[in-house]
């Protein structure tokens, strides 16, 4: 097991909080981008290759979920039900790892790391955490993996 630490320039504390080690093969596919290459596509890209490969492969009991929400703007789409300003993934998963009776639901806007939220997604925002549910903004897969913590 090679220390995901010693991979790019991943913070250190991270590696820490996380207390694990991965494979050359996790090495291998880890996206480590430079400032120019943290597109909102990349990041969310990168964060959903790590989930699955954490999460959502068979064997994972329970199995979690993550999804993107497309919000292009086609013509015709807010009546079939796209969203202006929803979020771009949807994450649910077993805080545990155990049970469903741990379920997370996380709604994630992805931003570069000087992305700033569109009022409508201000406005999304606001209407989720009214319902009880959380909402995040990540600037990185490592800030993802620390909201999994």
């Amino acid at each position: 097991m090679i220390p995901y630490s010693n991979v790019g320039t991943v913070n250190s504390g991270l590696q820490k909080k996380i207390g694990q080690d991965y494979s050359v093969k996790d090495v291998k596919n880890a996206t480590i981008m430079s400032e120019e290459e943290k597109t909102e596509a990349r990041i969310q890209q990168d964060i959903v290759m790590w989930f699955r490969n954490e999460y959502c492969l068979k064997h994972h009991e329970p199995r979690s979920l993550i999804m993107s929400i497309p919000n292009n703007r086609e013509h015709g789409m807010k009546e079939v039900g796209m969203m202006s300003g929803a979020s771009d993934l949807l994450v649910m998963y077993s805080k545990d790892g155990l049970d469903f009776e741990g379920m997370m639901i996380y709604w994630v806007e992805v931003k570069t790391p000087k992305g700033r939220q569109s009022p409508k997604q201000k406005v999304f925002q606001e209407h989720v955490e009214q319902m009880g549910m959380e909402y995040v903004i990540v600037r990185s897969r490592e800030e993802f993996i620390l909201m999994m913590l």
